[in-house]
């Protein structure tokens, strides 16, 4: 939207004062020409004049020009004054409106497990089918994240911190289809009672956050997780919130491929779900019927 300059406005308050006076003028003029020509009856007694229409009344003289003389300038003054605001507030109703900064918080996590995928990995060690017992357990039941809490830009401790996880499983829907034709459908449920979060500051407002596994190593629980991070910060009287998401994938062991040399829990999936869907099939859980 363009704006007004600043010429526009004394623009129409010059001819707002040239108008108003020239008003001014012609209505004291009038009522000066109303006196001269008015008559009196036999109790000497006039009748007072209304420009505008209204009801007339008795009225000594005294009286009538009194009132004319300060009830017509203002009339018409407001008459003018009407006839102005009409054109001047569509022009400031054209400015911008002021942006209102408030108070916010802003979380920000960063996976360090594998940061390609952008992803937090636990490892459940589990032993791949068709192959023998490892002389060592390949587990890894901690997720590591960088964070960050900010206040307005400013990095603060957050009051309260906690985090919420949602497994993502999916599931062969049978009686709830929303087509004919569809044959998976993802189903979130809530897991956070098997996780537990531990947030670290080096600094204020920086720091690492560990996200345990406390659950136990079966194949039911192999998914992609959703991980929401929450804080609070108390200032005064006002409590500001943020939160951030992140991705956790459980797997029961780490894909192997080509050699027995971990290089990428993953191996060549592209994504979680992928390699989670994968590893239930061969450790014998289909994708459930719903």
């Amino acid at each position: 939207m363009s704006q007004r300059r600043p010429e526009f406005y004394w623009d129409h308050w010059r001819v707002f004062s040239s108008t108003y006076s020239n008003s001014l003028a012609r209505t004291t003029a009038f009522c000066e020409q109303e006196e001269a020509h008015a008559g009196l009856d036999g109790e000497g007694v006039k009748y007072g004049h209304n420009i505008l229409g209204f009801v007339r009344r008795k009225e000594t003289e005294g009286q009538g020009r009194r009132l004319e003389k300060k009830i017509l300038p203002a009339v018409a003054s407001l008459l003018v004054l009407g006839t102005l605001l009409s054109l001047v507030v569509p022009a400031f109703a054209q400015m911008p409106a002021l942006a209102m900064a408030g108070p916010t918080l802003v979380v920000r996590t960063i996976a360090e497990d594998d940061q390609i995928r952008r992803t937090g990995v636990i490892l459940l060690g589990m032993t791949p089918p068709g192959l023998p017992e490892p002389p060592f357990s390949i587990a890894d039941w901690l997720a590591q994240f960088k964070i960050s809490i900010t206040y307005n830009g400013i990095a603060v401790n957050a009051t309260a911190l906690y985090c919420q996880v949602i497994e993502k499983d999916k599931y062969n829907p049978i009686k709830d289809q929303q087509f004919p034709a569809e044959n998976l459908k993802t189903v979130p449920k809530d897991q956070s009672g098997l996780f537990v979060c531990k947030w670290r500051p080096g600094k204020p407002g920086i720091g690492v956050l560990d996200v345990y596994y406390v659950g136990t190593a079966a194949a039911e629980y192999i998914a992609d997780y959703v991980l929401v991070v929450s804080a609070s910060y108390t200032i005064g009287r006002t409590v500001v919130y943020g939160t951030d998401m992140q991705d956790i994938c459980v797997l029961g062991y780490p894909i192997i491929e080509e050699s027995l040399f971990v290089v990428d829990p993953l191996g060549s999936y592209v994504s979680c779900e992928d390699a989670a869907l994968a590893e239930k099939n061969a450790l014998g859980l289909g994708i459930p019927w719903t």
